[in-house]
């Protein structure tokens, strides 16, 4: 295939890609008040009180719902707090024994985040401050948290990581850095983690990817991963997930193993048609 046909045919599979994603959106907008109402309930708040919204945050939502129904982790730590962390805090006050950590540096967006979940739900989530760091790796201008709390998840472990944060601009002028190599740095720690969800993060998800970790894992990437693609397959998603190559599962945007599938994989996976 020649480079201006290339060109053309990924201009029109992002046209495609982008009807079929703003579609999903919308269904996600009226299915997550009736799914999850708390969270719902969240989202609003948040967003009343200036909080990031976009069109597809109700999708997000729930297609990280979605993961969690599949992955059913005991453990978990999400870097950057915000409407993402009302999900964990449904999962975990519905699965007894399960633990969630949300890491921010910002300590009083993590207090407003921790405001503004359900209080039948509010602590079944812990809340840690971490400072940002910024340093350079392997070349790269990159920021993650200050490992200094690492030591605290050693004891029960960390099964499943969320990666989006911390903030990524230079404190010096407005440079962009590489976000979210916390992950790599877990496991260069020696943390057993089975996997790992990117909220969007491009650039981070390429990183990890190219890392010496990145074929330890199965690949389940957001679209824009593969730029040299002339076509887009497969469902809509907003996450990058990667899985642990010797735990085997189905990706839940993919198909789900046996028994009925829920409302939100329902949404997450119906024909566009």
């Amino acid at each position: 295939m020649g480079p201006m046909i290339r060109r053309y045919s990924r201009s029109v599979a992002n046209v495609i890609t982008a009807q079929r994603h703003r579609q999903k959106c919308l269904e996600a907008r009226e299915l997550l008040p009736r799914l999850f109402p708390r969270i719902s309930n969240t989202l609003r708040a948040q967003r009343a009180a200036g909080g990031l919204y976009h069109l597809y945050s109700e999708f997000k939502l729930l297609e990280l719902a979605s993961y969690l129904e599949r992955i059913w982790p005991a453990s978990v730590v999400e870097f950057g707090s915000g409407s993402t962390t009302a999900v964990f805090a449904e999962y975990a006050a519905k699965n007894p024994g399960s633990k969630v950590v949300s890491v921010d540096e910002d300590a009083a967006y993590s207090a407003r985040t921790r405001a503004s979940l359900d209080p039948r739900v509010r602590g079944y989530v812990t809340f840690v401050v971490s400072p940002r760091v910024v340093a350079t790796r392997n070349g790269w201008e990159v920021c993650h948290y200050s490992p200094g709390f690492h030591e605290s998840l050693k004891k029960g472990g960390i099964e499943m990581c969320y990666v989006d944060g911390p903030f990524n601009q230079s404190p010096a002028d407005a440079r962009r850095l590489l976000p979210c190599v916390d992950s790599v740095i877990l496991l260069e720690s020696g943390f057993e983690i089975q996997d790992f969800l990117f909220d969007y993060r491009i650039s981070s998800v390429n990183y990890f990817c190219g890392s010496a970790f990145g074929p330890l894992f199965e690949q389940y990437l957001h679209p824009l991963v593969y730029a040299d693609d002339a076509w887009i397959d497969g469902p809509i998603r907003h996450h990058s997930w990667l899985h642990r190559k010797r735990h085997t599962l189905c990706d839940p945007l993919e198909s789900s193993p046996g028994g009925a599938k829920s409302d939100s994989d329902r949404l997450l996976s119906m024909d566009d048609s």
